[in-house]
């Protein structure tokens, strides 16, 4: 079920669920919010899986809006949950697409992204590639309209090309899939990256929402601890990781995935390619 709510004057959040196959005849239910930022315009914020552009238009109708309106599409990074339903969105609505230089190449073609970081059931997560219209970059201000700007933040560590937006104006942290809280499945391309690219937004003056792809939007009371709980449960998971692989090595990566989800008291029903992918390296990975 789909489940929108409004956060703020200018903001909305569309979550949008889905399943994924961790192996063959499993599957793990999944979310994720795509965000709108209105004023007389509209900026989205990620786009979710192949087939959700019908379930924003919905939405954006309910408060007075229509596709038309959307002039810009901003994406946190290339992943296929982010970016699924960007080609009909840009079709019908010629929106501008903007994204970091990191995740040009994925996104304008999402078969070699396919081929080298292979995600169960990719296609039919993603409806095409779509070109590039603006590249962003760290700390790039990015004007929706007069009083609605949002703060591009360099945040790599999930992949390579991550950002995240800081909305000074209504003190709104979207931090896309920068964040990884404690108990969340570990799927990241570099873990030291991702410990830094957290300690910088945790530097980030007071926000009073912190709005992530794969979390349900967090308010000020309990925003405060979630960036410090996400900077130790990453450090935790790369200590286990460098433990186990001086113990066992890396031969077999599904091994070592269940061991380490182990040592961290994760459910084994996080052992998938995805994940070992992620505690192995892509690069090595890619090397079996």
């Amino acid at each position: 079920m789909v489940r929108k709510m409004r956060i703020t004057e200018h903001v909305h959040a569309i979550k949008i669920p889905f399943k994924i196959q961790i192996a063959p005849g499993r599957t793990m239910d999944r979310f994720v919010y795509v965000y709108a930022i209105v004023g007389d315009k509209v900026m989205l914020l990620d786009t979710g899986v192949s087939g959700s552009a019908e379930k924003i238009f919905e939405y954006l109708k309910t408060i007075g809006k229509n596709p038309k309106d959307i002039k810009m599409v901003l994406l946190s990074h290339s992943h296929p949950d982010h970016i699924g339903s960007l080609a009909t969105i840009k079709k019908e609505t010629g929106c501008v697409v903007a994204a970091h230089s990191g995740e040009k190449d994925w996104i304008e073609d999402v078969a070699l992204q396919c081929r080298m970081r292979p995600v169960p059931g990719f296609n039919s997560f993603v409806e095409g590639s779509v070109k590039v219209d603006r590249l962003i970059q760290d700390m790039e201000r990015i004007e929706v309209e007069k009083g609605i700007t949002l703060t591009a933040i360099y945040t790599p560590g999930h992949s390579d090309g991550s950002l995240s937006f800081y909305f000074e104006q209504e003190k709104i942290l979207f931090c896309g899939d920068a964040v990884l809280l404690p108990g969340q499945m570990p799927v990241y391309e570099n873990i030291k990256d991702s410990i830094a690219s957290v300690k910088k937004l945790n530097k980030i003056n007071d926000p009073f929402f912190i709005l992530s792809s794969w979390d349900d939007p967090r308010g000020k009371d309990v925003a405060a601890g979630l960036l410090g709980a996400s900077i130790d449960y990453l450090t935790n998971i790369d200590q286990a990781v460098q433990s186990c692989t001086q113990t066992m090595g890396i031969a077999d990566p599904m091994r070592l995935c269940e061991t380490v989800l182990q040592k961290l008291g994760l459910p084994d029903t996080m052992a998938n390619p995805l994940t070992a992918r992620s505690f192995v390296g892509a690069d090595k990975m890619s090397k079996k």
